[in-house]
This record gives C-alpha cells, sequence and structure tokens, in this order.
C-alpha cells in the first residue's frame, strides 16, 4: 500500500511538469492507485499507449512501461484468493 502510494505522488508530482502519456492513461493510473478493481482497465489502455509511443517515443515509451510495471506485477504474478 506504501508503495503505490508512493508511486501515485511521484506520478502526481511528474504530470505537474509535462503531460507523458495520453489524459485517459494518466486518469486510469491515479484510479488503479486508489481502486484495485480499476487495474484492468489501466493496463488494457496503457499497453495500447506503449505500443503507440514505442514508435514515436521510446523514451516516454520507457516511462509508461516503469509506471505500468507494478499494476501488471499486480495483476500476473499476484497469488489467487483462497476459496473457503
Amino acid at each position: 500500500m506504501l508503495r503505490r502510494t508512493l508511486i501515485f505522488v511521484a506520478f502526481l508530482a511528474l504530470s505537474s511538469l509535462s503531460p507523458l502519456f495520453a489524459a485517459d492513461v494518466q486518469a486510469l493510473l491515479a484510479a488503479a492507485a486508489k481502486d484495485p478493481a480499476q487495474i484492468p482497465a489501466l493496463v488494457t489502455q496503457g499497453s495500447a499507449e506503449l505500443a503507440r509511443l514505442a514508435a514515436s517515443d521510446p523514451k516516454k515509451a520507457a516511462e509508461l512501461g516503469d509506471a505500468l510495471e507494478p499494476f501488471c506485477k499486480r495483476i500476473f504474478l499476484s497469488s489467487k484468493p483462497s476459496l473457503r
């Protein structure tokens, strides 16, 4: 939880300087940091934005990939809840 909060705060600090990615992805990053139910939408939209940026701006694509990494880990590497 603390790590997500720090990532979110860092993202907000960076986003006030200049927009790094599409506004919808920035909004989804903020929403996913607060509500885990938003993570699948973030990964879907973020992946599309990442593909677009990879062709035009590799530096921004790398920054977006870094921002998406903790959310992707949470989806793909988290253990399943027990069925009790």
